[in-house]
């Protein structure tokens, strides 16, 4: 016992608002001023309508939503949210709906909030002669903030760009259905092998993604050309503008009439109207114009920024003269004096073949050749190739550099083979036999064919590759070694054991459980997360990079100071480069579209790196051309595939995840590029693509490597990165990155990439990243790019204590908010890293306060941020799998077939689930049109598997059957013992989870505890899962009163935690739940009820006890604890008494026996 008394913990002895000040009040019976008399000012001095207020507040958002606020800040709270639902502000009326769904059986909260409703519906209208200038101001800001923020408002913008052509569209499907038609083309010849099939493949691909850049380049200059020929109101004249406008208004003018409903629906429900009003209706969708004129402001905006396309603005390289240039230089080289090897001075009779020409000739002609002096005297291929800008890159699995060579050549005109053989001929004085009959594709294919059969010219094909392609290094032994297995000179050392597993795994099933998991991420809350996420890491990146330039703009300054002016002006160009790279990436957040073509201009260029961050799908799916051109899947069945991913990719799109997609990787890639760009050339972007310069400098090293390390800052910054390593955390990351492919494992499991790419970031933000740094990880930032953003990381979440403090005292989880403007919760559990800052700052504020946090807490953002939320899934999978085994070694066969079920239904429900997932906004759609009946069920009941795996469809697929959803799946309402029945959340497509947090939760989040653990233990709900139900509702019922007490109480909440838990534990928890059995017992004693019974029996004994007590008592087989009746259940007690009393009988004689054994 603790001793609290009610007294003591300060339930009436708190100043400011009181207990019975904090909770709804009765309004006094008097009468309120006549409709549209009374403004904003009069609420806050008429005691009547600010109790009216208070009432609603208080049930709405709990009284702590109000507590150290004054009238004032109150009733502007209580307008936010009313002038929000009537503006057509989706998330805040479909919140709304959701509340007055929620408390439709409570008369009271119904009539409170009836009353709140008229008392704004009768106020005086905005622009009448009783509302005050400020006033006026005041509510158009609110009526306006509401509209424009408005997240479904990108909807119609979307789809109006989408008409209006006022967005850059590109498509690459058709490369993968043209190469996948040359393979079945060449699978259907006689004779045919699958190595001839593969090579059509790639031949095709060649050709396709050639002919792709052509378009890119061709879509994007003719959009660029479209957005810069005209501006201002001459570009919002156009046939385009114009039907983007209409589109978008259209669209807003459905979703305005369609929330204006909602509003009205719920008016009719609280019985302050009495039937819909369409003129409102039509008023509402009229006012969507407001949103054309933003679309109008959006459009006149695209292209503001002048960014340049790098395709269009760069010359881009021609390869129809490589030949001839190498034949020009073959000729001086011949005339010069320079000693050359043996095939350049040796004469053979009758010439000789090009085939048969030794190694080093071939050296020659690719590397050139250098005199003493290091002059130049032989132009070689890859020298000629780098100065005209061609860069080699791999098209396909497999592809080698000597490919790429011979498609170089064959762009060549065939007189150019001609002038190749003179000049051979000349300098060497030996006829080259047959060479004029080969074509030119021939003459490439020969040289090519030559370049891959000797070993001895490896080397010269590792220069030619690091000087043409995409090495982010120079040559090395290893890098020798490399090209020799690739050559198959040497075996290949065995790759990760990720992708060892990986590869055993039949290769359709990880492509279709890859597709399983676009859907699961198809999903416009997903696209919204996403965002959030990339917008909270961007934000905090520009105050990294502020925070460094102030660092270097400081040691510039020093260094001056003491004459150092060389790295004082060095120090002042970063500080500078940070500055400009930033402020050119805000002013491209108002011109996205253009941004976005720019960004597809750069992919065109095809570099391996590019490949990279353009085949990084949404979800974290690699989509490389392997799937075809290495695949054991015939042509047909990869077609079919083809289409399923294209249907996918419909989904992906009405779903916003490609919006978000193009959006997040083309803002971070040209923020990035231009930030190095500056950094290394001192150009911007536009400065760098603009200049004489650019395709030589495009062709270097330094680009290369610059380029590859912009994608992987690009990948890392949207939460993409690939970690995997030949290391020890290389391997551990790619384990944890390709679970995604083991079967059924990969769907529990599925986002490796993005949980790495949390550590990474946890690690940066924490400042632990400089350790990693002292042991050669972070090669791509500086020791101070590290420490500012570790400081950033660490200052944001210091700069959040105060508020978790008050947010734990007010009763909010670790990572729930409160709107500022209306006190409405929100949950942040799933907007990383912002989740991650909350849970920093909520842990470091028990510590701050002299507390230890709970261990509850730390559990559950161990869960979030660990290895264990990233198993969650399989975990459960796992508990139930060694279930099994224990119940078939203690041979229980029927628990141990239960717990297989329970094991195996977890794997499979998963394909069907997440495949259904991009359906949910629809399904919460139908849900917000059934009201009370679309409350969540008790997915236990009846069959689970089921339930889970039609969970996102599941207020759907009752209409087909004209039954409601408790009937259709045989489930009541889901109850908790904390949250009483389940909450229906319309807000989750928009990325916002709305809470309405019950008085009880509030407590045991202030404590720290779980809220699940508060509801029967798990035994019980899943051997009579209706009882544990019904439990579960009558322990909120008892408990929510007591804990509403503890609330209202200062004294309490201002207790520290371990007081607060030993006060609950030892005064409130025993009391409730023993009461609570009481009245199930009580409520359920009937002659034809159970649950009580079924209670008791599954709390005090096993599922082993009770399934070999039926066994025994010869029920039917097949029956389970539910499936008996009173009478059957008062036997099943019985018998278990009986065995009972039979085992306390037999303990003398056990222990007697053991005295006499250990004599």
């Amino acid at each position: 016992m603790t001793g609290f008394t009610f007294e003591q913990l300060g339930v009436q002895q708190q100043g400011g608002f009181t207990f019975e000040e904090l909770t709804p009040q009765v309004a006094p019976q008097t009468t309120l001023p006549e409709p549209g008399t009374y403004t904003q000012d009069d609420m806050v001095e008429n005691d009547q309508m600010f109790s009216i207020i208070q009432n609603y507040m208080s049930d709405r958002y709990g009284p702590l939503s109000m507590e150290g606020q004054d009238k004032t800040a109150v009733v502007d709270s209580f307008l936010n949210n009313r002038r929000g639902v009537a503006s057509g502000n989706s998330v805040r009326a479909l919140s709304e709906i959701d509340y007055i769904n929620d408390i439709s059986e409570d008369s009271d909260k119904m009539g409170n909030a009836a009353a709140a409703a008229a008392l704004y519906e009768n106020m005086a209208g905005l622009f009448s002669k009783e509302t005050t200038f400020a006033e006026r101001a005041e509510g158009v800001m609110d009526f306006t903030r509401s509209a424009i923020a408005d997240p479904i408002n990108l909807v119609g913008g979307f789809i109006g760009k989408a008409v209006g052509q006022g967005a850059l569209r590109v498509g690459t499907n058709q490369v993968k259905k043209n190469a996948l038609k040359k393979m079945s083309q060449a699978a259907i010849k006689k004779g045919a092998t699958q190595e001839t099939v593969k090579k059509a493949g790639q031949e095709a691909i060649k050709l396709a993604v050639k002919e792709s850049g052509e378009v890119v380049t061709k879509e994007v200059a003719e959009y660029t050309a479209r957005i810069m020929s005209s501006k201002g109101f001459k570009r919002l004249a156009t046939k385009g503008a114009l039907a983007e406008i209409g589109t978008t208004v259209g669209i807003d003018a459905a979703v305005g009439a369609g929330t204006e409903y909602l509003y009205q629906s719920g008016l009719i429900k609280l019985g302050v109207r009495e039937d819909f009003d369409k003129y409102s209706m039509g008023f509402a969708a009229l006012g969507a114009t407001v949103l054309g004129g933003i679309q109008a402001g959006r459009i006149a905006l695209r292209g503001s920024t002048g960014t340049v396309a790098p395709s269009i603005a760069v010359k881009q390289p021609k390869a129809d003269d490589v030949l001839l240039e190498l034949a020009n230089s073959i000729g001086k080289y011949g005339k010069s004096t320079v000693k050359k090897s043996t095939m350049w001075e040796y004469k053979v009779a009758g010439g000789i073949e090009l085939k048969d020409l030794d190694s080093q000739f071939f050296v020659d002609l690719l590397l050139g050749h250098v005199d003493k002096e290091g002059n130049v005297v032989l132009k070689g291929f890859s020298e000629i190739a780098q100065e005209k800008g061609l860069i080699w890159s791999t098209r396909f699995e497999g592809d080698k550099y000597a490919n790429w060579m011979a498609d170089v050549i064959k762009k060549s005109k065939p007189k150019q083979i001609n002038d190749f053989i003179k000049a051979f001929e000349k300098a060497t004085g030996n006829k080259l036999k047959d060479a004029k009959k080969l074509t030119v594709d021939e003459f490439a294919n020969t040289f090519a064919l030559k370049i891959n059969q000797s070993a001895t010219i490896l080397n010269a094909l590792s220069q030619g590759s690091k000087r043409n392609g995409i090495s982010a290094a120079d040559m090395t032994v290893n890098d020798l070694v490399k090209d020799a297995m690739d050559a198959g000179y040497l075996p290949k050392p065995k790759d990760p054991l990720s992708s060892r597993l990986s590869d055993k795994i039949p290769e359709a099933i990880r492509n279709n459980q890859n597709r399983i998991i676009r859907l699961l991420v198809s999903n416009p809350s997903t696209s919204a997360l996403n965002v959030i996420g990339y917008g909270a890491n961007a934000g905090m990146g520009m105050v990294s990079d502020m925070a460094l330039a102030t660092l270097h703009a400081g040691r510039g300054t020093m260094a001056k100071l003491i004459g150092m002016q060389e790295a004082g002006n060095k120090s002042y160009r970063i500080a500078n480069t940070l500055i400009q790279s930033n402020a050119s990436r805000l002013t491209r957040l108002f011109d996205p579209d253009m941004t976005y073509a720019a960004f597809e201009s750069a992919l065109s260029r095809n570099s391996e790196a590019l490949q990279k961050l353009s085949n990084t799908l949404p979800g974290g799916i690699e989509n490389t051309t392997r799937l075809l051109t290495d695949s054991k899947i015939s042509p047909e069945m990869q077609m079919l595939g083809l289409k399923t991913d294209q249907a996918i990719d419909v989904i992906q799109t009405l779903s916003f995840v490609k919006a978000q997609d193009r959006f997040t990787k083309s803002q971070e890639f040209l923020f990035q590029m231009d930030k190095a760009l500056r950094t290394t050339y001192g150009k911007s972007w536009n400065d760098f693509y603009s200049g004489p310069e650019a395709a030589k400098l495009m062709a270097t090293k330094d680009y290369r490597e610059l380029e590859a390390v912009v994608v992987e800052k690009t990948l890392e910054a949207i939460f993409s990165k690939s970690y995997k390593g030949t290391d020890t955390i290389g391997q551990v990351a790619g384990i944890i990155e390709d679970a995604r492919n083991i079967p059924g494992v990969g769907l529990l499991v599925p986002f490796g990439r993005f949980f790495n790419s949390t550590v990474d970031f946890g690690l940066q933000a924490s400042g632990l990243s400089l350790i990693g740094k002292l042991g050669g990880k972070y090669q791509d930032k500086t020791s101070l790019e590290l420490f500012s953003k570790g400081a950033v990381g660490l200052g944001l979440a210091y700069s959040m204590v105060q508020n978790e403090y008050e947010n734990r005292r007010k009763g909010l989880k670790i990572f729930q908010t409160e709107d500022p403007l209306t006190g409405e919760v929100i949950n942040q559990q799933y907007d990383f890293p912002i989740s991650l800052l909350k849970a920093k700052a909520r842990v470091a504020s028990y510590y701050l306060y002299g507390e230890s946090p709970p261990k509850e807490l730390l559990a559950t953002a161990a869960r979030d941020f660990s290895l264990s939320g990233l198993l969650r899934n399989l975990n459960r999978t796992q508990a139930e799998v060694v279930s099994m085994a224990a119940f078939m070694f203690q041979g229980e066969n029927r628990e141990a077939l239960k717990a297989a079920v329970n094991a195996m239904g977890t794997v499979v429900v998963q394909p069907f689930a997440g495949s259904t997932r991009f359906i949910e906004p629809l399904n919460i759609g139908v849900g917000v049109l059934q009201g009370e009946d679309a409350r969540p069920i008790d997915r236990y009941q009846g069959n689970k598997n089921f339930n889970d795996s039609v969970k996102y469809i599941d207020n759907i697929l009752p209409l087909f059957f004209g039954e409601s959803k408790s009937e259709f799946l045989e489930a009541d309402i889901v109850k908790s013992a904390a949250a009483g029945e389940g909450d229906i959340t319309s807000t989750k497509p928009m990325g916002i989870r709305t809470v309405r947090l019950t008085d009880t939760q509030r407590v045991m989040n202030m404590m720290g505890y779980e809220q699940f653990d508060l509801n029967a233990a798990r035994k019980i709900r899943r051997t009579v899962p209706k009882a544990a139900n019904e439990y579960n509702g009558i322990l909120f019922d008892i408990i929510e009163a007591e804990s509403g007490a503890l609330m209202a109480s200062k004294g309490f909440r201002k207790m520290p935690t371990q007081d607060q838990r030993r006060y609950w534990k030892s005064e409130v928890l025993p009391k409730a739940k023993s009461l609570a059995k009481s009245f199930l017992a009580l409520q359920y004693s009937g002659a034809s009820d159970t649950l009580d019974l079924q209670f008791q029996l599954s709390q005090k004994y096993t599922g082993t006890d009770l399934n070999n007590a039926i066994k025994e008592l010869n029920f039917e087989d097949g029956k389970d604890l539910g499936d008996l009746n009173r009478g059957q259940l008062f036997l099943v007690q019985e018998y278990l008494n009986t065995v009972d009393s039979l085992k306390l009988l037999q303990v003398p004689s056990d222990v007697g026996a053991l005295r006499y054994l250990s004599k």
